[in-house]
């Protein structure tokens, strides 16, 4: 009960004086919270099957999994990514420079993407879209999916 009048007040915080980028990530915070009491009072007195118990997946997946994982964003963290009509169609911006980019320059290398999609990007927009890694890799080596 304390979780939920404790999630109750910070809703009512967040809610007042605005919206920023700091909300937003609050509220995301709070949903979560909010989402994980409401299943623990749904299933209040149930034996959980094995696997369904809140668990540190991040760390486990740090230990054990070594995924590789490469994304390409829209913008730096303190810019906002744009949306755009082109063609006719809303799309955004980044999707479609990079988009543009597979198409004009064919086979390319990460870095060379990346490049390519700022290039095209530059001609209408501020944003600088970025690329994150998991790990240590050479970005020189051929784009594929």
């Amino acid at each position: 009960m304390k979780q939920g009048i404790h999630l109750a007040t910070e809703a009512s915080h967040l809610i007042q004086g605005g919206f920023s980028f700091e909300k937003i990530q609050a509220a995301q915070s709070l949903l979560a919270g909010a989402q994980t009491f409401y299943n623990s009072l749904k299933h209040m007195g149930e034996q959980q099957p094995e696997g369904l118990g809140e668990e540190n997946f991040g760390e486990d997946w740090r230990k054990n999994e070594h995924k590789r994982v490469i994304m390409y964003s829209g913008c730096r963290d303190d810019q906002t990514s744009a949306d755009a009509l082109i063609g006719g169609g809303h799309v955004g911006a980044m999707s479609w420079g990079f988009l543009e980019s597979m198409r004009e320059y064919g086979n390319q290398t990460y870095l060379q993407v990346l490049q390519n999609t700022r290039g095209l990007l530059r001609q209408r927009y501020t944003q600088i879209p970025q690329l994150s890694v998991g790990y240590q890799m050479d970005l020189n080596v051929p784009f594929y999916i």
